[in-house]
């Protein structure tokens, strides 16, 4: 017997389950103080021995909570989601709405916390689920003694109306799975695991509980984190150096339904963004422009957002971004011009570091291929017949594409630091370092000569690492038309033109070893 498929990721049959949460509640089952019930899936059952787990990668930090529950305000919060989220878990905002009831012979407390979808789930394309958690809890000895999950189910109708009001005020009209129930004596850690674990991927929960946690703390751990062999990589700081065929490695990602906000394809959208005065901006590496130029040669196009501002960098390390498409004619369309651009940096440099990412929206869920490796390696992948996965037969392409990966004898494991936390794709990023003193004018690092050239520090020294700089483009002007370059369709890697003109200001240092090319 199963676990009900709403206890899987985003509710699909086809996902892990929340193994989190089904540990601690099988922990708990085991005090004879405590009631656990879990619902069963009505639809499944299996032999034990034949059962198998998929690896997913996922990163949450824990919550940390005022554990004197008696000093709670009563009244809802609400916590937003930020844009990324948004797009990438599909939660819009998490509410909590604490409550007192008193009763003839006692008062109680009681907590309310329900996610609010904008979108349909995997599970079911007609139906917006939430996760929605309730406990009671002894306001006057603070004993926390219910606790149970469901699932409440929404038609889009139903969630329109419900995003206009809040928790104290939206009632229980709604389609409703209670998936799990403990009724005893709850300890308050063992309290808080259960609702962080059921909101799986909600990181508004968290937020709102206040993590054990801070970033530099999280940073800080990833850096421990070590699975690479050495001569792979020299450094955890430069974790895009590439030092033979071994560096070449692969991530595929199963995304929520994004098709219905993709108007146009394909699309850009980055790895990073930058919060200025007054807006956040999408940052991109200047060369990606390269891949709109070979695509608008056939009259296509690579929609960069409105708030695009692009970087350079002083080394070989191309960072594509992810790149979304509504078909696959469109996707074919952009993988033949990666092939062009791949084989243009080869002839400069077969050993250059280079990421790309290709994804395609599907009607039910999105699939998204990140590649990283050397140029070499990664060319070699983009001329194979099949470099993304047939909507069809997606497992028989990943299965396929282990064994080919394998042939480059002893690979690389990738760490949590090298996959982006929010989309799970491939990212090696560049870190920051230390900055170097540079000489300023009107407000701005000012470019210096060669004397001010990449820098080994003290600490460098001993790893074989120096600094680089990150450079914010201003403007830029090609040198064969005189238009703005980020407009023009000339290209200076297919050699229409000589390297635009740029006006750079200073963003920062960043590590690198010494052996990579310096452009």
């Amino acid at each position: 017997m199963f676990a009900h498929q709403f206890m899987r990721r985003s509710e699909s049959p086809l996902n892990r389950f929340n193994e989190e949460l089904l540990g601690t509640l099988h922990r708990m089952a085991q005090d004879a103080t405590v009631n656990v019930r879990v619902r069963l899936d009505p639809d499944m059952v299996g032999l034990a021995d034949t059962a198998t787990h998929t690896m997913e990668l996922d990163y949450w930090y824990g919550p940390k909570f005022n554990e004197d529950l008696s000093s709670l305000q009563t009244g809802v919060t609400a916590h937003t989601a930020d844009e990324r989220q948004q797009f990438f878990h599909r939660i819009y905002r998490t509410e909590f709405w604490w409550q007192r009831r008193t009763k003839e012979t006692s008062a109680e407390l009681i907590l309310e916390a329900e996610e609010l979808r904008d979108s349909e789930s995997g599970a079911d394309r007609t139906k917006l689920l939430c996760r929605y958690v309730h406990s009671v809890i002894d306001a006057t000895t603070n004993r926390i003694g219910h606790l149970d999950g469901s699932i409440r189910a929404y038609t889009p109708e139903e969630m329109i109306t419900r995003l206009d009001v809040d928790l104290k005020r939206a009632g229980r009209q709604t389609e409703y799975t209670k998936l799990w129930r403990v009724d005893g004596a709850i300890e308050i850690g063992r309290w808080k695991s259960l609702i962080h674990n059921h909101f799986r991927d909600n990181v508004l929960v968290s937020e709102y509980f206040g993590s054990q946690k801070s970033e530099a703390d999280v940073r800080e751990e990833l850096e421990k984190t070590d699975v690479f062999p050495k001569e792979l990589n020299p450094d955890r700081r430069v974790p895009w150096a590439c030092v033979d065929a071994r560096s070449f490695r692969m991530s595929v990602t199963h995304l929520p339904a994004l098709l219905e906000n993709i108007a146009e394809e394909p699309i850009a959208f980055p790895y990073v963004w930058a919060r200025g005065e007054k807006a956040e901006y999408s940052l991109f590496d200047l060369r990606t422009l390269e891949l709109m130029k070979i695509l608008g040669r056939d009259g296509r196009r690579l929609i960069f957002p409105a708030n695009a501002r692009f970087m350079v960098f002083e080394d070989n390390y191309l960072q594509m971004p992810i790149v979304m498409h509504r078909t696959r004619e469109a996707l074919d369309q952009t993988i033949q011009a990666y092939r062009e651009l791949a084989s243009e940096v080869k002839k400069e440099d077969p050993a250059s570091p280079l990421l790309i990412n290709l994804s395609l929206a599907l009607p039910e869920y999105a699939i998204s291929v990140s590649v990283f490796g050397r140029c070499t390696e990664v060319l070699d992948w983009l001329n194979r017949d099949q470099p993304f996965p047939p909507a069809e037969s997606v497992a028989d392409w990943v299965r396929e594409a282990a064994e080919s990966i394998a042939s480059f004898e002893e690979g690389v494991d990738t760490a949590l630091e090298y996959v982006h936390p929010e989309n799970l794709n491939l990212y090696p990023r560049r870190k920051v370092a230390p900055q170097r003193a540079a000489s300023t004018e009107g407000g701005e690092a000012a470019l210096s000569d060669s004397a001010d050239s990449p820098t080994a520090t003290a600490d460098g020294n001993e790893t074989g690492l120096e600094t680089r700089r990150a450079f914010k483009v201003a403007s830029t002007t090609c040198s064969n038309c005189g238009d703005s370059y980020l407009t023009c369709p000339c290209s200076f890697f297919c050699g229409d033109a000589a390297t635009p003109i740029l006006e750079l200001g200073f963003a920062f240092n960043y590590w690198a070893t010494t052996e990579t090319v310096n452009p």
